[in-house]
């Protein structure tokens, strides 16, 4: 089940902070994408899932021209590849009637984009990173992807 909560919701603020420590390992936020994460975090709407009671499954959606894209899309170590981040786009989906687009932007390095393709996503767009970097110091890849079913990952 999924359901509207706040962006600051104590369980979603921890929630995200462990799956994002996970893929800080791999590559991190410049001041610049932290700057823009906090100055547009009321545009954004947060959803969380739940499996009995419990918070497993995370992401923050906003809309623009019949596109609704995704950020932070999280689900709890424990609880993955079991079809809740699936789930949750699904869910979430279905809210936005008027959604014909479902985009999202992930670093290419985490090994994500494989996770996002077989859930129907497409590569749109693939850039050098001015947001994230890797451990090293050198640029991330961020890879923009697409779904353009709209029924999305079924």
């Amino acid at each position: 089940m999924i359901k509207q909560i706040s962006n600051s919701d104590t369980q979603a603020v921890s929630l995200t902070q462990r799956c994002f420590d996970e893929l800080h390992q791999i590559y991190r936020p410049t001041g610049q994408a932290k700057k823009i994460k906090t100055s547009d975090k009321d545009l954004w709407t947060s959803f969380g899932y739940y499996t009995g009671g419990q918070l497993v499954g995370y992401a923050e959606v906003k809309t623009c021209d019949n596109e609704l894209y995704l950020r932070s899309l999280a689900v709890e170590k424990q609880y993955r590849r079991q079809g809740i981040a699936r789930e949750l786009i699904n869910q979430v989906v279905q809210k936005y009637d008027q959604v014909k687009v479902v985009s999202l932007w992930c670093v290419e390095q985490t090994g994500n984009v494989f996770i996002f393709k077989a859930l129907g996503f497409n590569i749109f767009q693939k850039l050098e990173s001015d947001l994230f970097e890797l451990p090293d110091g050198t640029k991330a890849t961020e890879v923009r992807l697409k779904n353009e079913t709209v029924n999305i990952l079924k």
